[in-house]
């Protein structure tokens, strides 16, 4: 449970631990993306999350505190989220990952007032909905801006970055 709910360690970084345990959600992100259909990509992030929220409670009880640092699984699912909203590419990734990181940090309504439910539902929902932020900011970058961020890039970092 352990590294579960540190992701393996990375919510014990002296620094930035939500951001250094947001990297497994990267991981995660190709396998939402190879699921077809966006009823069975809700049904799997919405299991992702309410996967996380007793590894969370149990996090909050080891650490012994509400919402403690080295609890990072919340991190974790909402990263994939956050990349369910825009083709798949290194480029797109990135730019979800600042979102995600920056909306994590900000907790726009409610994610703020989110983390006062108990336990485990307080540490995931707040970043399930500044992810779910995330991702529709990412979706506006695609929709708005997609074709032209890789156009000053040469062809072959532009078919590595954007896919």
């Amino acid at each position: 449970m352990w590294a579960l709910t540190t992701a393996g360690g990375l919510g014990m970084a002296p620094v930035a631990s939500g951001t250094f345990g947001t990297l497994p959600g990267l991981l995660l992100a190709p396998a939402i993306h190879l699921i077809p259909g966006w009823p069975l990509r809700v049904a799997a992030l919405a299991g992702l999350g309410l996967i996380a929220v007793p590894i969370a409670s149990w996090g909050e009880r080891f650490f012994g505190e509400k919402d403690p640092g080295e609890v990072v699984i919340d991190e974790v699912v909402s990263m994939p989220l956050t990349a369910a909203f825009a083709p798949l590419s290194l480029i797109y990734l990135l730019i979800g990952f600042l979102l995600n990181r920056v909306l994590d940090i900000i907790k726009p309504p409610p994610a703020r007032q989110a983390q006062a439910l108990r336990a485990g539902w307080g540490i995931v929902v707040d970043d399930m909905i500044s992810g779910f932020y995330a991702g529709v900011l990412l979706w506006l970058v695609h929709r708005f801006a997609g074709a032209s961020i890789g156009a000053n890039l040469p062809v072959w970092m532009t078919r590595t970055l954007l896919g």
